[in-house]
């Protein structure tokens, strides 16, 4: 496999990254607004949805990294610390490189996702926020109404059922 067929797949696979990112980042969005208008009655279906959309980008990013691998032993570098930042920096000291082109693609590729992946990052933490406030109310909102039925008790252990007494139609009079 050639170096630029290599290039060129890890470019595909971080505009699918990115792809996934942005509906990620517009499911977020949604997200947010469901929290803040308290709707939860389409979390669930929200939830669903982020899940899968981050199966794909483990997915995708376990294939980067399958090809950042490939790169690194092609370059002899270090398997284990070999990230996109590095090789593009290695072929940018290497301009004679026929990859040039394609790295500096790559590298705003890399760009745009990293700003992407940032913001997703940072709306869900908002997100959290917002979820974790809203349980606290809830949270609240169940320990003031156990403390108000349990000092207004409606029923005591203290009342016993007459077994002798009819039950049914007992408050009714059979009089017309």
């Amino acid at each position: 496999m050639s170096l630029k067929h290599v290039l060129s797949e890890i470019q595909s696979i971080l505009q699918r990254e990115g792809k996934v990112y942005e509906a990620l980042r517009v499911l977020l969005l949604r997200e947010n607004q469901l929290l803040i208008e308290t709707n939860i009655s389409e979390m669930p279906k929200v939830s669903g949805q982020k899940e899968f959309l981050l199966r794909q980008a483990s997915e995708l990013e376990k294939q980067r990294r399958v090809q950042m691998l490939f790169l690194a032993r092609e370059m002899k570098m270090d398997e284990k610390a070999v990230k996109l930042k590095d090789l593009i920096a290695w072929v940018k000291a290497n301009r004679e490189s026929d990859e040039f082109k394609e790295v500096l693609s790559l590298e705003a590729f890399r760009t745009s996702l990293e700003k992407l992946v940032s913001e997703v990052i940072e709306m869900n933490r908002r997100n959290q926020l917002l979820t974790r406030s809203a349980l606290r109310s809830v949270e609240g909102a169940l320990k003031s109404l156990a403390e108000y039925l349990g000092e207004n008790v409606t029923y005591k252990k203290k009342g016993k059922l007459d077994k002798t007494t009819p039950l049914a139609g007992s408050l009714v009079r059979k009089q017309v």
